[in-house]
């Protein structure tokens, strides 16, 4: 527990530290006069377009369900936005596990089994948001600071090897080196058996690109609400379609590092630096971050905090849930 509260403390304060750095020397008036002139009009595209990379979300991890459990789409969905809101509001990041716990208790599954999916699922968004960063990089010939093409590169090739790993898992586990470590250690035996379920669904290689296409397609949702917002600001003119999936990339980057429940501060830093690269104020910056920010959050934290009370849960039970498990 003391090593989760130091992580909740150092996410907490580079959180607070990004928020200081945005207000410091920020003239809140034109942030303001930006906020006004919003056309809440692509609020409508942009809540439909969440509400379709939220059903990805749910098709994707019943890709990977499907070897382990059988479960609807819907039950999917809803598990999947509950475990996003959950993550959006308590600390540790105690969503997906609390997600693993429900699911296996709705699908009457293990939880290793169902948690291995999980870990599969972020695997699967990984390798996706680097396909995508290193796309539209090529196309903006954009490369600042550790954002190089190149250790993208190095990046993809090891998540690709892991995702070799996992479509030769079984046969991995049951070669002659690992049942010989296996025989001497019986107590792992059960405990690997379950993990093997749950990467079971790259066993089928058109399953697997068809995961990683959708993951793929989910993200480029997030790519095209980037875009939207860049229009509802008057940004057309500095953020294309490109430029708007480099954000999505940096934004991924900032809310990757250790951050208060939201990731509020990280998001918006990691936003307004990539804006800056192109010429937008910083005002303009953070009020387009911000209103992104605060838009999905509201949208998606408010759907998974329904369905984490239908399912018969709470936020308070979810916590306890979670950190046992953990």
């Amino acid at each position: 527990m003391k090593k989760k509260i130091a992580a909740f403390s150092a996410g907490l304060f580079l959180s607070l530290l990004f928020i200081y750095l945005l207000f410091k020397n920020l003239d809140f008036s034109q942030t303001l006069k930006h906020y006004s002139q919003m056309n809440f009009f692509w609020l409508i595209p942009f809540c439909f377009v969440l509400l379709i990379q939220l059903l990805l979300r749910a098709v994707k991890w019943r890709l990977m369900l499907a070897p382990v459990a059988k479960a609807s789409l819907y039950e999917v969905f809803r598990l999947e936005t509950a475990g996003l809101a959950v993550n959006n509001i308590l600390p540790f990041r105690i969503g997906e596990i609390a997600r693993a716990l429900m699911a296996a208790k709705m699908f009457k599954a293990p939880f290793v089994s169902v948690f291995s999916t999980i870990v599969l699922e972020r695997a699967a968004d990984f390798l996706a948001m680097i396909m995508i960063f290193a796309f539209f990089s090529y196309i903006e010939n954009f490369s600042i600071w550790f954002f190089k093409p190149v250790y993208f590169a190095y990046a993809g090739f090891f998540a690709f090897l892991f995702f070799v790993f996992m479509s030769f898992s079984r046969n991995i586990l049951n070669s002659r080196i690992y049942l010989s470590f296996e025989s001497r250690h019986p107590s792992i035996s059960q405990f690997t058996g379950r993990i093997i379920d749950g990467l079971k669904s790259f066993e089928n290689p058109f399953r697997g690109f068809l995961i990683l296409f959708v993951a793929v397609i989910q993200w480029l949702c997030e790519v095209l609400n980037n875009y939207m917002f860049a229009l509802a600001f008057g940004l057309g003119s500095f953020v294309n379609f490109a430029r708007a999936g480099l954000i999505l990339c940096s934004t991924a980057v900032g809310v990757s590092l250790p951050s208060a429940p939201g990731y509020f501060g990280n998001f918006e830093f990691a936003a307004v630096k990539a804006l800056s690269l192109w010429g937008v104020g910083k005002e303009a910056a953070l009020a387009y971050a911000s209103a992104l920010h605060i838009s999905g959050y509201i949208v998606m934290t408010g759907l998974g905090v329904y369905y984490v009370y239908s399912l018969g849960h709470s936020l308070s039970s979810v916590f306890e849930m979670g950190k046992k498990e953990s």
